[in-house]
């Protein structure tokens, strides 16, 4: 075995779609806010615009999705910033999970057993997993096996997907103000023809983050909750005897 099919996190294209949800443009109506930010007397649009320009306004944040991209199951909780660092745990089709950490153009990655076989299927995953031992395995981006976390971890690249207006034919409204995540929020709803929804939740207290976007495309939905603006990602890494580095690794696996 002389190729490791790594894992591909689809935290880019997971996380740029359901942040688009904040775009959506089109009538408004109805609801109130809590009169302490001035939302309740803006319309759907003009809270939208706040939302996206908050949103790309932020230095980091963190994500929590669980749901679907490209018709593909997808679980994740990573914090990532606009230095392309991250750290957290992203999930596969069939409920593995793998752990990453990026901090400038070095990555440590650790799928569990069940992301491996999901990826290379049962018997490479026993060879590949005889050889890390559990270990994270270790190496900088301009890898080829390991540049995909370049873009999963780029915040500002995110944040560059949402500057465009939303979907045509969309009706976006106000709803009724809730609480999502211990904070005061008001949905903005939004339809289109095709029988898509998507309900982005902004806070109504203080800067209008998103705070959660749940999005329901043909039967299945995806939640999204975004939480920890501005708050630093963490920069603790695997010691030494934690981590394989990902020539050792091939090295290894070429005699295995």
């Amino acid at each position: 075995m002389n190729k490791i099919h790594m894992v591909r996190v689809m935290a880019a294209t997971a996380c740029a779609a359901a942040l688009i949800g904040v775009t959506a443009c089109g009538s408004e109506s109805g609801g109130k806010g809590d009169g302490k930010s001035g939302l309740d007397a803006m319309s759907a649009q003009q809270i939208s615009d706040k939302a996206m320009q908050a949103l790309r306004d932020a230095k980091s944040l963190r994500f929590k999705q669980d749901g679907f991209t490209q018709g593909r199951p997808v679980k994740m909780n990573l914090i990532l910033d606009r230095q392309g660092s991250c750290a957290g745990q992203a999930g596969g089709a069939k409920g593995g999970s793998t752990d990453v950490i990026k901090l400038g153009d070095k990555v440590w990655m650790k799928p569990d057993h069940a992301t491996w076989e999901e990826q290379i299927g049962a018997a490479k995953a026993a060879t590949i997993e005889g050889v890390t031992k559990g270990r994270y395995i270790h190496g900088p981006t301009s890898d080829p096996l390991l540049a995909g976390m370049a873009n999963t971890c780029d915040l500002a690249k995110f944040q560059a997907a949402i500057k465009g207006g939303g979907a045509s034919g969309e009706d976006m409204a106000k709803g009724k103000p809730a609480t999502v995540e211990g904070k005061k929020v008001i949905p903005l709803e939004s339809k289109s023809g095709k029988g898509e929804a998507t309900t982005v939740y902004v806070a109504s207290e203080g800067t209008p983050y998103p705070v959660k976007i749940v999005q329901n495309e043909g039967g299945k939905t995806t939640t999204t909750i975004i939480t920890d603006y501005d708050k630093p990602v963490p920069t603790a890494t695997p010691s030494a005897a934690e981590t394989i580095n990902i020539a050792e690794l091939r090295k290894q696996l070429q005699g295995a």
